[in-house]
């Protein structure tokens, strides 16, 4: 699968078959994840990856009760490790270590569509529910759970905004741009080109 049609294909997936992930695609996942950018290229994370349905049960009911992901066949839980990286950065060590679980998270899940997979981002959950359940140390944090199976559900694509209501040019609030970067005018042209062929197909 191309890049371009691996982003545009990528769904949030709650809906999974009952059908296991072979060990093999989920390496290649986490591996995508670990090639994603990170602060210093400290790499400050450690994925969990879970297959027990007991504890995927238990980390569904922490993550507000959405009851729907014990039925991922995997989740993969992110969590940062926040005291390793503050010996280099200081306080803003912590925010670094999250933004590279975010960067690793996106990663994975573009792998995991690449490979025909269902994943989904989950980010609202009770940091230390999910640290008892999986026995996560002091000093890790929990930022984020994928859940990961084969998907039983097409949704379909969600409305994106325009670029034009949130790109600025060389400062905040200010669209006045170079037409050629976003040739609105020629996207018109061609869609009123498409419409007056509709119109002759239907006379």
């Amino acid at each position: 699968m191309d890049f371009k049609r691996v982003i545009s294909s990528r769904r949030s997936i709650r809906k999974y078959l009952d059908k296991e992930v072979p060990w093999e695609l989920i390496s290649e996942i986490l591996d995508a994840g670990i090639k994603a950018p990170s602060a210093g290229n400290i790499q400050s994370y450690k994925f969990i990856v879970v297959t027990d349905k007991k504890k995927k049960d238990e980390i569904a009911v922490a993550s507000l009760k959405q009851s729907w992901m014990k039925g991922a066949h995997a989740h993969i839980v992110i969590c940062s490790d926040k005291e390793d990286i503050k010996k280099f950065y200081g306080e803003r060590g912590s925010l670094y270590s999250t933004q590279n679980c975010a960067l690793a998270a996106e990663n994975m899940l573009l792998k995991a569509t690449s490979l025909s997979l269902g994943a989904c981002f989950v980010g609202a959950f009770d940091d230390k529910a999910i640290k008892r359940i999986l026995k996560v140390p002091n000093g890790f944090k929990p930022e984020i759970t994928i859940t990961l199976g084969y998907p039983d559900e097409r949704p379909s694509l969600r409305k994106r905004m325009a670029l034009e209501n949130l790109v600025f040019f060389d400062e905040y609030g200010n669209k006045k741009r170079d037409i050629s970067l976003f040739p609105l005018e020629k996207q018109v042209k061609k869609v009123k080109k498409l419409i007056k062929k509709i119109k002759k197909k239907k006379s």
